[in-house]
């Protein structure tokens, strides 16, 4: 319970404190190569949409020049496929991309699993794929589960969120109040993500 009240204050830290970027400002960016020429493009999330609760960020494509080349609708509603930004209940920002897939996740200010967005690249533009969970199966990688109701007490490992150099960080909950935190190095795979090694192994500490 007290690692569980740990990463909900973290949580709400984050969203409740970060500085918000002025109307037009590019906030993150990453990059792939979405066409397979060898030159990667750029993209990123320009903030929008400010309010008391927070702003949206719109997500763009730019080729290797600077040339845009794709930008998403922008949205009113925080639980759009779009909706990237930073609310006061938490934030949803570009986590993992690839040359064909990009992922976000939905923002919340409770500790559950994290329902992530994905979007796949069609050549042209970013289209919604659907949300998923990223739980621990059988053989100790983590696969794509359709969102469910989950009671808070069922054992349960889930990553938490994707950061840089392909980390993830990963919650345990081993039953009743007994909460782990780690930290894994992911690697993709067609059904989720398996981790190559723990950078820091599930404990409660």
């Amino acid at each position: 319970m007290i690692l569980m009240k740990k990463l909900l204050a973290l949580l709400l830290l984050t969203a409740s404190t970060t500085a918000a970027p002025k109307s037009g400002q590019l906030y993150q960016t990453v990059q792939a190569d979405l066409n397979g020429d060898g030159k990667p493009e750029k993209i990123g999330l320009v903030a929008y949409g400010h309010s008391p609760e927070g702003f949206y960020g719109r997500l763009k494509v730019w080729d290797s020049g600077g040339k845009l080349l794709w930008q998403a609708p922008t949205v009113q509603s925080s639980d759009a496929p779009f909706a990237f930004g930073n609310w006061e209940y938490g934030s949803s920002t570009i986590e993992w991309v690839s040359p064909s897939e990009l992922i976000s996740a939905k923002p919340q200010s409770d500790v559950r699993p994290t329902t992530f967005k994905r979007f796949r690249w069609t050549g042209s533009a970013y289209q919604p794929a659907g949300n998923g969970y990223l739980l621990q199966d059988g053989t100790g990688a983590f696969a794509w589960t359709q969102p469910f109701e989950w009671d808070g007490v069922k054992p349960l490992t889930w990553v938490v969120s994707l950061v840089k150099n392909r980390e993830g960080n990963v919650m345990s909950v081993q039953g009743g109040d007994r909460y782990l935190g780690g930290t894994a190095d992911l690697q993709p795979t067609p059904q989720g993500f398996k981790v190559s090694r723990w950078l820091k192994r599930l404990s409660s500490h």
